[in-house]
């Protein structure tokens, strides 16, 4: 179970595997108790290679996302999540029929923000996606031409939600500017 990624939210530990998630509780004498290992086709995550997770507060309870990538067939590129501590899990593609892989995940709210190698992809509820258009500043007419978007992140403080690409950095608020890098 070669590890890739790990996340802790109160005393639950959450660690993304090449062959699924393990889910352990901390303790008082902090000691980690592994109390499951989910798996694709057992326990309905897409995929069995897990690189991230993330966590969204919403109407009390923390739902759990895991960025899930598909190891061989049938799993798949996709999103896990649960909203009540892995006892069940649901799947979501924000690309649909797409192939491709989802890099990272960010909130505002309800609002769930999917970096995508195709895009950056955009949802309310977790279920209905829409494509977010290609960003272009206003002032310039300079757009991002990297169709891949690798992290987006919302400020609440700022009201922006940044987009990084291989081509550049988009801010996004009422005025887009868009910073492209021209050398490595």
């Amino acid at each position: 179970h070669k590890g890739f990624s790990v996340y802790m939210i109160n005393d639950t530990l959450w660690v993304g595997t090449a062959a699924g998630i393990n889910k352990g509780i901390i303790d008082n004498d902090n000691c980690i108790n592994w109390v499951r290992h989910y798996q694709s086709g057992l326990d309905n995550i897409s995929g069995n290679w897990v690189i991230g997770f993330a966590h969204q507060e919403l109407n009390g309870f923390n739902r759990i996302w895991a960025i899930t990538w598909a190891t061989q067939y049938p799993e798949t590129h996709a999103l896990s999540y649960t909203d009540n501590g892995g006892a069940s899990w649901k799947i979501t593609n924000p690309l649909g029929n797409q192939s491709g892989k989802v890099y990272n995940l960010n909130f505002h709210e309800n609002q769930i923000w999917a970096s995508t190698e195709i895009g950056l992809y955009f949802s309310e509820d977790g279920e209905h996606w829409e494509k977010y258009g290609q960003p272009i500043d206003l002032l310039t007419g300079e757009k991002i031409f990297s169709e891949a978007i690798f992290s987006a992140y919302f400020s609440n403080l700022l009201q922006t939600l940044f987009v990084g690409t291989g081509d550049g950095l988009a801010i996004i608020n009422e005025s887009t500017t868009i910073t492209r890098f021209w050398e490595s």
